[in-house]
């Protein structure tokens, strides 16, 4: 219970854009976990890791502190596999792994299409979710681009549902809600979006 409640200390941290303090709580949760016998601990310990030295902009040492401990998480713990594929997502594409990014987007979106999203948590992971196809679908001509903008889309709404009930989420809904209208041709709509964030 303590361990969840640093957690999200370290996830307010990054949503304020304390990105130093989120990287100092995940430090103290990856020390905390070495101490217990819980995998999924130790899991969330390495993921809040690579989450603040992403945002950082410390891929290469984020992108080993997400592939540790993978293994820990069952194939039955759906929530888990949520936030693990898209938060790796969003690591990957700013770590320019763009293939990855798509990959791991993908298996967070089957997920989120099977159980939805509850936890608070998922924040990171559909906003990762979303940076990803957003990213994609702007770079990305010829056949793919139509699937990679139905993709986004459908992030947006998802994090805009999200944000019904974890109200903290608005902004980063309405931010990535402006950009795909900006990428449709809709400026004008972008730009009320944008405002409302």
């Amino acid at each position: 219970m303590i361990a969840t409640g640093v957690s999200l200390i370290g996830t307010i941290h990054e949503l304020e854009g304390r990105f130093e303090d989120a990287l100092r709580v995940a430090r103290e949760l990856a020390d905390e976990a070495r101490g217990f016998a819980s995998a999924r601990f130790e899991f969330w310990a390495s993921i809040a890791m690579g989450t603040a030295l992403s945002l950082l902009g410390r891929e290469s040492e984020a992108l080993k502190w997400i592939s540790k401990r993978e293994a820990m998480v069952s194939e039955e713990d759906t929530l888990t596999r949520v936030g693990m594929h898209g938060i790796r997502a969003h690591v990957f594409l700013r770590a320019g792994l763009r293939e990855q990014a798509r990959v791991e987007a993908d298996l967070s979106s089957a997920l989120i299409e099977r159980t939805g999203t509850g936890m608070f948590p998922h924040i990171k992971a559909l906003t990762g979710v979303g940076e990803v196809y957003l990213t994609l679908w702007e770079l990305t001509e010829g056949h793919d681009a139509p699937a990679l903008r139905k993709a986004a889309l459908r992030t947006c709404d998802w994090l805009r549902g999200f944000a019904r009930a974890f109200p903290v989420a608005r902004s980063r809904a309405w931010r990535l809600r402006g950009r795909a209208l900006w990428l449709a041709n809709k400026p004008e709509a972008a730009r009320r979006a944008w405002q409302r964030a």
